[in-house]
């Protein structure tokens, strides 16, 4: 035998003849063995088995005893081996895995986890294969892939893979044995969105992590775009490899990767995706919300996300599951309501074929909130019935749609409660034998009686969404009054009842004698006068008729109220309070402005100031102030040797520290009433410094700080010299630091000085200051454009030099020019002031607030003998004797702190005080000082009535009875007419103010000055009469020789 080796180290193969034993015939066998220890290389690469063969010869020779051979030859064919490919799993791998990707979806695989990574996106595997004898020679690559990736799906065969809309292309990395799918990027362009230039974007890579065993990894990148839309279905890549054995024999076998798509979610939000509204929150929203996500593919780049109208149900919420019908949406007029996109995220419902919004929802993509605005009434199925059980249910769709088509939508309800009409009780008043009665409209809550005796309080009916409709009923004394369907008949539930219908108003005679005329139907619905009997019983209280009403709205839902109206005596007095507007018969002041003190009998609360027919007390304008919200206080005070020792009382020091006292408790009269009051004290001699800085004067302990500081004031410290422009640089720092001093709505600073400065570069000084102040006011100032800033400087008992220096530092208007010297005969200051009076500073409040202002009144007494106030109380002396800490002005304010108990002398003062302190002549003169009014009409009616004008042009009629007037300031007009007057002096008014040249005698009832005479009451005084005797008034203090035709004037229409 023999052996071919390789270097005598691996045997490849070798070759074993084996020779039997010589049988007695002389024969014997000789068998030949031939082992292949390693594979051979063969010539035809590509070829195996018998068509590729090598053959070994092998010469076997056989002698005998006497040396003959005899040869034979024995050929050993050795067949080529090639490599082999099985059939592999297919790999799978789900998009859900990607950055965004989606766990689940409809038709989504169960993807194993077979690299333990737990991302989806990622697989590995083998690619299943044998080199064969041969071995691994060769090679394992994907290089015969000429560039498109094909894909194939279930139903549509074969197609071009694409990712987001671009074709995916293969590139094979023979050296990192990496195929990558691939969208190239655009040198002309790049990929939109994926790094610029010629920047490749990476669908998915195969690696062989082992060219022996076949084994890999296969990685999605990025999604690849699925066929169908809706659910997660599959591609399928059939990736083609090459296996290449030792000696180049080849295969060829396929990789075949299922990518399982990933859809969108979309679902209900925090709030739900169910929303309920009612009609009566018409203009109201309401909200739901939905979350989504776009999962891998990312959003549409057109439509990501959408909001559908699907249609409406009508809900029958008492019926049994599944009560629920098509509905046709109309207005409760009959319209059709038409409904479609605005765009994708906007419905709306309109009436057809008009712009009339009834509805609208909105999807908001960018917070997921859908919100629904029901802007006018849809009709509802069932009549009579609202809320829950007369619904109508709107369905939409909020959808999001993913890149490659997916879409999921979540079903949006909202579901409509019926609106029904809510009535609301209304109670009105009327004085027994009133020929007119009492009007109202039991709908609109509008009561336009003017006369007191028949004002009422009445509440205005809600309707609902679906508006008014008709008063289906009126019910009164157990009888009720129907209105048919067709609106034109009424029938009642007794025979016997009086009543007649005619033109939509239903009149009732009543159980107590009394008539009342109502409207059932039309535009005037709810209209109703209430007439009533010529005399009542009143001795068991003042009786009371009541009619019950049904309002029915426009689709038929109806709700009851019931309509008192009492029939009133004529006996008791009232006291009423008006408001600061204009307080008369005007719709437009109706009832927007209320009445501080109503008139308590009548119930009203605006219009004119009215009383009843007793001795009544009423009041025009309750008066008050407006004062600033925020206040900056700056007090500079010089503190050098000429102002004195702070402990000498009478020196100009302890003055200006007692001004500056007196001035900081009226500050806190101001931070009591609310405002914000920051308070800084400065003083100065050669040099300035900063005392005290109080944040909030109406904080506790804030005013006795601010006092403590003011009180040690001195100039103790400071080298002696006056320095003006010290000063001033210190205050300017301080409200220029805005960051820590903002400014407030009033700026105020108070310098105080008794000398000429002689320290410092005064001029300069005020220069920078004043340039600071224009900085801090002016429009388009640096500081605060518009601010205001008010600095008020006061001269201590000096003389025209020293106030020529303040002058300048003063932006005010001296409200006391006469007091300031003249110098030569030149002018005065009109900025700079003197003090010599520790309460003169405190004028300068009047920055800081200011009278509220007050209406042009309608006040009638009627009979009775009233007192009537035209305008407001002056109760400032009230507010000092009662230690109330209020500003001056502040009217009927005074009374309202005494009445709360504010008041430390008069702790227990309630509204009877008040009224007896208002109907004291002693207090009149008190009350009535001052000219702060506006022009009233004030008509005192019958008795003998007390009648202060006050400020503005009134016009008064004192009316019968003898009356005592003052028309106080302005231009008064006091109206007669015949009747008015009496026989006697004693009978007629006395006007105690009449100021010649100025008011007037206005003449009324067919008067004119042909019909006056003009007389003495004996004392000097003129008396006015008609030359039938009737003497009118007693003109106080005016000579009867004044008074000529001039006086007299048409009296005013009323």
């Amino acid at each position: 035998g023999f052996t071919y080796d390789l270097g005598d180290r691996i045997d490849v193969f070798d070759a074993i003849l084996g020779v039997s034993a010589v049988d007695e015939n002389g024969q014997a066998t000789a068998q030949l063995e031939f082992h292949l220890f390693q594979p051979l290389d063969h010539p035809d690469a590509g070829e195996v088995m018998d068509l590729d063969n090598i053959r070994f010869e092998f010469q076997v020779t056989a002698v005998d005893d006497d040396g003959d051979p005899v040869t034979q030859t024995v050929f050993v064919d050795v067949d080529d081996d090639g490599p082999r490919i099985f059939e592999a799993p297919t790999a799978l791998v789900d998009e859900d895995g990607l950055s965004g990707g989606l766990a689940g979806g409809v038709g989504d695989d169960a993807v194993p986890d077979v690299d333990g990574d737990g991302n989806e996106a990622t697989t590995s595997g083998s690619l299943n294969f044998t080199f064969g004898a041969d071995g691994p020679g060769g090679a394992l690559d994907f290089a015969a892939l000429d560039g498109t990736v094909v894909m194939r799906t279930g139903d549509d065969g074969e197609q071009i893979l694409t990712s987001r809309g671009e074709q995916v292309i293969y590139s094979w990395d023979g050296a990192t044995m990496t195929l990558t799918g691939l969208v190239p990027g655009d040198d002309s362009g790049g990929e939109v969105g994926e790094g610029g230039i010629g920047v490749d974007r990476v669908i998915f890579e195969l690696t062989i992590t082992d060219a022996t065993s076949g084994a890999y990894t296969f990685t999605l990148h990025d999604v690849v775009d699925h066929p169908t839309s809706g659910t997660e279905d599959n591609v399928v890549l059939d990736i083609p490899f090459t296996l290449t054995d030792a000696d180049g024999d080849s295969a060829t076998g396929t990789l075949s990767v299922s990518i399982d798509d990933d859809t969108p979610t979309i679902d209900g939000g925090e709030g739900g995706t169910d929303m309920f509204v009612q009609e009566s929150d018409i203009v109201d929203g309401a909200f739901a919300s939905v979350t989504y996500a776009f999962g891998a593919d990312g959003p549409d780049p057109v439509t990501p996300l959408s909001l559908g109208f699907v249609g409406a149900v009508a809900v029958d919420e008492l019926g049994t599951e599944g009560g629920e019908v098509p509905w046709a949406l109309t207005t409760p007029a009959g319209d059709a309501i038409v409904v479609s996109n605005l765009d994708a995220l906007s419905v709306v419902g309109k009436v057809e074929g008009t712009d009339i919004e009834v509805f609208r929802a909105t999807l908001d993509a960018t917070t997921g909130e859908i919100t629904f605005t029901l802007s006018g009434p849809i009709a509802h199925p069932d009549a009579g019935e609202t809320g829950f059980l007369d619904r109508v249910r709107l369905d939409f769709d909020a959808a999001v749609r993913d890149g490659d088509g997916d879409t999921a939508t979540r079903r949006v309800t909202v579901t409509v409660d019926d609106d029904g009409p809510v009535a609301f009780d209304d109670m009105d008043m009327v004085v027994e034998n009133s020929e007119i009665g009492t009007w109202g409209n039991v709908i609109t809550g509008v009561d336009p009686d003017l006369d007191p005796d028949a004002q009422g309080v009445l509440a205005a009916d809600d309707a609902g969404a679906d508006g008014v409709g008709v008063i289906r009923s009126l019910t009164h004394d157990g009888v009720t009054f129907t209105l048919n369907e067709a609106g034109d008949d009424v029938t009642a539930s007794d025979p016997g009842a009086l009543y007649s219908f005619s033109g939509g108003i239903l009149l009732v005679e009543t159980a107590l004698g009394g008539t009342l005329f109502i409207t059932l139907t039309g535009p005037e619905v709810g209209e109703y006068n209430y007439v009533p009997p010529n005399d009542v019983d009143n001795s068991n209280g003042d009786p009371v008729e009541n009619f019950t009403y049904v309002l029915e709205d426009g689709d038929g839902d109806g709700d009851a109220a019931t309509l008192s109206i009492t029939v009133k005596s004529d006996d008791e007095p009232v006291f009423v309070v008006g408001s600061n507007e204009n307080d008369d018969a005007d719709a437009a002041n109706l009832p927007a402005f209320q009445h501080t003190v109503p008139n308590p009998l009548t119930g009203s609360t605006f219009g004119p100031v009215n009383g009843l027919s007793e001795d009544d007390l009423l009041v025009g304008d309750p008066g008050g102030v407006l004062q600033a919200a925020s206040i900056n206080v700056v007090y500079v005070l010089d503190v050098s040797g000429s102002m004195g020792s702070a402990d000498d009382p009478t020196s100009k020091l302890s003055l200006a520290k007692s001004a500056l006292e007196n001035l900081t408790l009226r500050f806190s009269m101001l931070a009591e009433n609310g405002a914000d009051v920051k308070l800084h004290i400065i003083r100065f001699r050669r040099t300035a410094e900063e005392v005290e800085t109080i944040n909030n004067l109406g904080s506790p302990g804030a005013l006795a700080a601010a006092l403590l500081a003011i009180d040690g004031l001195s100039g103790d410290g400071l080298a002696s010299g006056t320095n003006y422009q010290a000063a001033l640089d210190l205050t300017r720092n301080f409200l220029g630091d805005t960051t820590s001093n903002p400014p407030a709505e009033v700026n105020t600073v108070y310098f105080l000085s008794d000398g000429i400065p002689n320290r410092g570069d005064t001029e300069q000084g005020i220069s920078d200051f004043q340039d600071f102040i224009d900085d801090y006011t002016t429009d388009g100032g640096v500081i605060d454009p518009g601010a205001r800033l008010d600095v008020h400087a006061f001269g201590i008992d000096v003389g025209v030099d020293a106030l020529a220096v303040l002058d300048p530092i003063d932006n005010t208007v001296n409200p006391n020019p006469d007091d300031v010297p003249v110098s030569d005969g030149g002018p005065g200051y009109d900025g700079a002031e003197l003090i010599d009076d520790p309460n003169d500073i405190s004028a300068t409040l009047d920055a800081t607030f200011e009278l509220a202002s007050v209406g042009e009144d309608v006040i009638v007494g009627s009979d009775g003998d009233d007192i009537i106030y035209g305008d407001v109380p002056n109760t400032d002396q009230l507010a000092e004797d009662q230690g109330l800490n209020m500003l001056d002005g502040s009217g009927w304010d005074v009374f309202e702190a005494l009445e709360s108990g504010d008041s430390a002398v008069s702790p227990d003062w309630d509204r009877t005080d008040t009224i007896n302190y208002l109907s004291d002549p002693l207090n009149f003169a008190e009350l009535t000082a001052g000219d702060r009014g506006e022009a009233d009409l004030i008509d005192g009616g019958g008795g003998d009535d007390i009648i202060f004008g006050q400020g503005g042009d009134d016009t008064i009629i004192g009316g019968t009875g003898a009356d005592e007037l003052w028309g106080g300031a302005g231009a008064d007009i006091y109206v007669y007419e015949p009747g008015d007057g009496g026989s006697t002096i004693a009978e007629a008014d006395v006007i105690h103010d009449f100021d010649d040249g100025v008011d007037l005698i206005g003449l009324g009832g067919g008067l004119t000055s042909a019909d006056i005479t003009i007389g003495d009451d004996g004392s000097g005084n003129a008396v006015i009469s008609t030359t039938s005797g009737e003497v009118l008034a007693v003109l106080i203090g005016v000579s009867p020789a004044d008074i000529t035709d001039d006086d007299l004037t048409p009296a005013p229409i009323v």
